[in-house]
């Protein structure tokens, strides 16, 4: 803590300004500066409000038509002409628990 003495007589005028403790006296323009002493922070202040959601942005392009079929079984499927299709081969291997994947395009 910092003692300040004011000697001037007439009215004293103390403030604090940017963490400085100013002291004036109305008689005459003296002015005694000091740190001033600071106190611990204060609590935190409440959460603001959440803001309103943006809009959606523009939907995607649309994929490509057509059928697009799933087999899964073991014997190969009759594949229309022009047929894009995924083929889950099932039965495979020594157990009959293995599988491959075949993809028609």
């Amino acid at each position: 803590m910092t003692e300040v003495v004011v000697t001037a007589g007439g009215d004293v005028v103390v403030e604090t300004l940017n963490d400085v403790l100013v002291v004036l006296t109305l008689d005459e323009p003296n002015v005694i500066a000091t740190p001033a002493e600071q106190g611990p922070p204060g609590p935190a202040g409440p959460a603001g409000s959440v803001g309103a959601a943006g809009p959606q942005g523009p939907q995607g392009p649309a994929g490509p038509g057509g059928p697009h079929n799933i087999y899964i079984q073991p014997a190969q499927p009759a594949f229309g002409a022009g047929e894009k299709a995924l083929w889950v081969q099932t039965g495979l291997g020594p157990s009959g628990n293995d599988v491959s994947f075949w993809i028609k395009d």
